[in-house]
């Protein structure tokens, strides 16, 4: 048994569930937000057998997409 913890953001978050829901995979999920950008995330937690373990970790990666953010700049707030 393995135990995978995922943080993805809020809006892949309930196509995630329901795809793990359609593979019969179980998950917790618990609210939580980034530090830096303070983006809603969504904390996973999904115990899975090891030998569907792949099979979890695709769902994953196809469910839940990469993104990139500009990040604001703080050096020219502090310095106004």
């Amino acid at each position: 048994m393995k135990l995978v913890f995922a943080v993805v953001q809020n809006r892949d978050a309930d196509a995630l569930f329901r795809r793990l829901a359609d593979a019969g995979i179980g998950a917790t999920r618990i609210g939580s937000s980034g530090g830096y950008l303070r983006h809603a995330n969504a904390t996973v937690f999904i115990g899975i057998e090891e030998v569907r373990l792949a099979e979890c970790l695709s769902i994953l990666r196809e469910t839940c997409g990469r993104r990139v953010h500009q990040a604001p700049n703080l050096a020219a707030e502090i310095g106004d």
